[in-house]
């Protein structure tokens, strides 16, 4: 009997809690306030690009490929199949 009121007890305390999160998320002052932040990023965003200096690509072959040789020595061969036979 005091199982099943105190499991009613935290169904109605969660359903309460839903609400309670539903409704300030969703009210308007809420909603107002998103956007009014929202805003305020984005004119902050935009500014201008022309003025910002560029810089020199002098990453032009900067990456050295070594031979497959020494690749194919690292991999070990798998017994799997010698298991299976």
């Amino acid at each position: 009997m005091f199982g099943n009121s105190l499991k009613i007890f935290y169904f109605i305390l969660i359903l309460f809690f839903l609400y309670l999160v539903t409704s300030t998320y969703f009210s308007t002052k809420n909603i107002s306030l998103t956007n009014k932040k929202y805003n305020e990023t984005q004119e902050k965003k935009e500014y201008d690009t022309s003025s910002i200096p560029l810089i020199k690509n002098d990453t032009n072959n900067v990456i050295i490929y070594s031979s497959d040789e020494i690749f194919e020595n690292k991999i070990k061969k798998r017994k799997v199949w010698e298991l299976l036979k």
